[in-house]
């Protein structure tokens, strides 16, 4: 088989993992773009620490919610073919089961080697599956610090007048030498506490859609487990009466 035909073979897989993964870091990177026109330094310590927590984490942490739910979509398939290929071995022909017959405590120890083995290797494809998820969350982090404008309002103190050559600064609110109406303090209070109940919606949507998909891959785990425990159990029997018979 030639080069060609590998990398046409190969192309749907690239496509549809790492091409979601490029397309995700492009994602953030216009979102970062528009988190910094977006952003407003508040007065308050409490609220700069705040805004700095959530404008942090939460991102990252809806990042790597979305990310995680189409990617197992997308390894799903992956994971059937697999476990489809490993039923497929255990697989005989008529001849391998009357050898097996014969031999049933050789039959039992394979099986239990080859459950060994497959569950030696769950552990790190998970490891590796779980890293690849975190590869947005990742990029994102370093978005945030390499911005520098989130970092400079925790560390400002906004409490003397000064001037700004900038006509709409981000922290114009914090000058004490402008007076604020009552509806422009109301406007700054509103804006304020908006964008943290926004920032706790999205982070509280983002557990639960976290929690229900590991709750359905649990789910579909034990029931793949419970059906090979039940296939193993129905061939024991078969094996017993074989003694039997050939006794």
């Amino acid at each position: 088989m030639g080069m060609p035909q590998m990398l046409q073979k190969l192309s749907p897989k690239i496509n549809k993992k790492n091409g979601f993964l490029i397309l995700i870091l492009v994602g953030l990177v216009v979102a970062a773009d528009f988190v910094e026109k977006d952003f407003m330094c508040p007065c308050e310590e409490v609220l700069r620490w705040v805004f700095f927590v959530f404008y942090l984490f939460i991102p990252g942490f809806i990042t790597l919610t979305v990310t995680y739910c189409i990617m197992c979509e997308l390894y799903k398939e992956d994971f059937a073919s697999q476990k489809s290929d490993v039923e497929n071995k255990g697989q005989k022909t008529p001849e391998e089961r009357r050898e097996q017959r014969s031999s049933p405590i050789e039959e039992t120890n394979e099986e239990s080697d080859e459950a060994e083995k497959s569950d030696d290797a769950e552990g790190p494809r998970n490891c590796r599956f779980f890293l690849k998820c975190c590869i947005p969350t990742v990029v994102w982090i370093i978005l945030f610090f390499s911005d520098g404008r989130f970092v400079a309002c925790l560390c400002t103190e906004l409490m003397e007048g000064y001037a700004d050559s900038n006509p709409h600064p981000p922290w114009e609110w914090c000058h004490k030498q402008r007076n604020l109406t009552y509806a422009q303090q109301r406007a700054q209070t509103s804006h304020k506490y908006s964008k943290v109940v926004g920032f706790g919606c999205l982070f509280f949507v983002s557990i639960i859609i976290m929690i229900y998909k590991c709750r359905v891959i649990h789910k579909a785990s034990k029931q793949q487990t419970h059906k090979q425990t039940a296939v193993q159990d129905e061939g024991i029997p078969l094996r017993e009466g074989a003694r039997a018979d050939d006794s």
